[in-house]
């Protein structure tokens, strides 16, 4: 009888270290996936995040950035020409929006989610991190990745959408369409040369 006892404690010894080995293993595995899922995760492109229709890109998380009323809309930055602009020359206040959109169709477009009674100008306080909109002929991309706005930029905003008054492009959380054929962030933010004014010297 003790022989049989001394078998079965063995065997029983053997069959909870072999449950724990598997318990293990197991716990190292599920560890390991969540790890990898991370890891991937982490390493996704901000492309891949849901695509907006540009007329209803989101920025609605905008109204967190703190930002003040520009009362003297003259004041509102320097008259410059900056490329891909959706609005050539920009608008520096809400009746020159108004006016762009009612000539340009492809302006009207884009500006569809707009509110354009509620227009107003306000000014960055604090740096802003968003996806740009641009123009490329008559059709508007987004920037793939979020580009950074720095304090004192002037905005168009309905109270929830925003546009950059120099150019009319647009701010989102949300990125819409966007195109292979992609400017850097420096060329969108190099003005274009004003044209030469002026006769030309003679001899």
């Amino acid at each position: 009888m003790p022989l049989l006892r001394r078998r079965r404690r063995r065997r029983l010894r053997r069959l909870e270290r072999a449950r724990r080995r598997r318990f293990l293993a197991g716990a190292a595995f599920t560890l390991v996936l969540i790890a990898g899922s991370l890891i991937h995760l982490s390493r996704l492109p901000l492309a891949l995040v849901p695509e907006a229709h540009p007329a209803d890109a989101q920025s609605g998380d905008f109204v967190a950035f703190r930002t003040e009323p520009v009362e003297d809309v003259a004041a509102a930055g320097a008259q410059l020409t900056y490329p891909y602009s959706v609005i050539p020359g920009g608008a520096r206040s809400a009746e020159s929006l108004r006016t762009a959109i009612a000539a340009d169709p492809v302006a009207r477009l884009h500006y569809a989610n707009f509110d354009l009674a509620k227009v107003r100008v306000v000014r960055l306080t604090e740096p802003l991190v968003a996806h740009v909109s641009y123009r490329i002929g008559d059709r508007v991309f987004w920037t793939r990745k979020p580009l950074l706005l720095k304090a004192d930029e002037t905005l168009l905003t309905d109270g929830f959408h925003y546009a950059r008054t120099r150019c009319g492009n647009q701010l989102a959380v949300v990125p819409g369409v966007t195109s292979a054929d992609e400017p850097s962030a420096e060329a969108l933010e190099i003005p274009v040369a004003p044209p030469r004014s002026g006769r030309p010297d003679h001899p």
